[in-house]
């Protein structure tokens, strides 16, 4: 399929707005418990590869370049990590945000789960001859992790009171059911890929705007406990 210049650098935008909001995320969870931060980082940096590759894939055909597959096919290969190692550390820092025990061997967790997709996709591909066996293993991946976390950052949102938060949260988790089946379709027209970016990249601003919010309100709450602490301690 050929697609045209102006499509292709539309499919920066969500690639881009899902980074910021990934990066907003894990300062939330830096400023919550910085056992996570290099957690909630390295999922985000997949997730923003994932994006930008599939986006550089279109891109590199629109402008009359070879169509390098292996760039659009490692886009759910890498998100699904990705988003799983999001969902685990906004994990931990909202149970420490709640005063909950978190424990210190996350990331382990979320890498056993990674590598158990990892091999499942193998196995589907490689050893029963499945045509893009991996894809369904890795999408589904992907989908529970992502809605793993816009259900947990919905859950303290409505905890905190900020029902506009957990509203913006909700309208990632539907757009996540509404493009599932566009995303598993061999082939789209033009106008589908116009209608999956826009869907996309409204779903991800949307993103974004929560969770730099979120990110303000934790940071809100970090800055008084401190404060108060800060008082209580004996002069």
């Amino acid at each position: 399929m050929e697609y045209s210049i102006s499509l292709a650098l539309y499919d920066f935008l969500p690639g881009l707005f899902t980074g910021i909001a990934l990066f907003f995320i894990a300062q939330m969870v830096r400023r919550a418990d910085t056992r996570f931060t290099t957690l909630a980082f390295a999922g985000g940096g997949l997730v923003l590869l994932a994006g930008l590759l599939k986006a550089t894939w279109k891109l590199i055909i629109a402008v009359g370049g070879p169509e390098i597959l292996l760039l659009s096919e490692l886009m759910f290969p890498l998100m699904a990590p990705g988003f799983t190692l999001v969902a685990f550390a906004v994990w931990g820092a909202i149970r420490t945000l709640n005063n909950k025990a978190a424990p210190n061997n996350l990331w382990l967790i979320a890498s056993v789960l990674i590598v158990v997709a990892a091999l499942a996709a193998f196995a589907n591909t490689v050893v029963l001859g499945t045509v893009r066996g991996y894809f369904p293993i890795f999408l589904g991946l992907a989908s529970i992790s992502n809605v793993s976390l816009s259900v947990m950052l919905i859950a303290e949102s409505i905890r905190r009171k900020r029902f506009d938060l957990a509203g913006l949260f909700f309208v990632n988790i539907a757009m996540v059911f509404a493009l599932q089946p566009l995303a598993a379709m061999p082939e789209m027209s033009i106008a589908m890929h116009w209608f999956e970016q826009t869907l996309t990249s409204a779903g991800a601003a949307t993103f974004a705007v929560a969770g730099y919010l979120m990110m303000i309100d934790v940071g809100v709450d970090v800055t008084i406990d401190v404060v108060d602490h800060s008082r209580m301690a004996p002069a």
